[in-house]
């Protein structure tokens, strides 16, 4: 059975894409308070420096942290200019993980969030299950998930974590309502049932494929 899908492919790389700013938006997001200024100045190279405000910025619009890779080339030469940085031999690929990870727990205490791993997913759990019994769609889950998460201030993550949460929610209710059904539904029913559904023969063969439709009266 092929493996369920939240987002389609142009709306996941939107997610994992650090936001697209209007002038307004990245004049207010760019714009840093002295503990964030301070700590940059602390670091050692331009390029570090320059990767943690782009990353406070984006943070800021989303709660989010996004790979270097997606960094918006007005939103760079937008902070270059407001720090005086030189973009000479500055490659914002370049952002190793143990730098990125320690710049990411640095500014979740200055904002007072605390970081997905491991505060969300018990935090999720409960709404994520009482939304698949309430039969929510998969999508309306994923964006609730993250109304939960900013309004209990926790970092949101990408989309792999989330998902992985809400396909095991659904897996497990779904083998929950077989168990149900299995245990319920006694020999008669099922023979009842059964006479209810039109089932279509498969293709060069006489016996039945897949249930159609009820049967008319």
């Amino acid at each position: 059975m092929p493996r369920m899908n939240i987002l389609h492919t142009v709306e996941r790389e939107a997610f994992e894409s650090a936001p697209m700013f209007t002038s307004v938006q990245r004049k207010h997001y760019f714009d840093f308070p002295h503990t964030i200024q301070k700590a940059a100045a602390s670091l050692r190279t331009p390029a570090n420096q320059l990767c943690f405000l782009l990353s406070c910025g984006y943070f800021k619009a989303s709660t989010r942290f996004f790979p270097s890779r997606t960094f918006h080339r007005r939103d760079v030469d937008y902070v270059v200019s407001r720090i005086g940085l030189r973009l000479d031999g500055v490659h914002l690929v370049r952002y190793p993980k143990e730098t990125s990870s320690r710049h990411r727990t640095c500014l979740l205490g200055v904002y007072g969030f605390k970081p997905f791993h491991p505060h969300g997913g018990p935090v999720l759990a409960e709404e994520i299950a009482r939304l698949v019994r309430s039969q929510i769609t998969s999508m309306g889950i994923f964006w609730r998930c993250i109304e939960v998460l900013i309004r209990e201030k926790i970092e949101v993550p990408g989309y792999v974590p989330l998902a992985a949460h809400i396909l095991r929610a659904i897996k497990t209710q779904n083998h929950t309502l077989a168990g149900t059904i299995k245990r319920t539904l006694d020999p008669a029913m099922r023979s009842i049932l059964d006479d209810l559904l039109t089932q279509e023969p498969r293709a060069g063969e006489t016996v039945p494929g897949k249930t159609s439709a009820y049967k008319p009266p």
